[in-house]
């Protein structure tokens, strides 16, 4: 999985370890990992509001 920030990769991955790309703008990751992507991300917003 890659993350970007301001259109460049800012860190690159496996799901498990997200959290340490936080800041980043976009997340590039397979279809098939779409799901649990999408849910870990939402998890790392609700972190960052608290």
């Amino acid at each position: 999985m890659t993350c970007i920030e301001k259109g460049a990769i800012c860190w690159r991955g496996p799901i498990e370890a997200l959290a340490a790309a936080a800041p980043f703008d976009a997340v590039c990751c397979h279809d098939e990992d779409a799901e649990i992507v999408g849910k870990t991300v939402d998890a790392l917003a609700l972190k960052g509001e608290r």
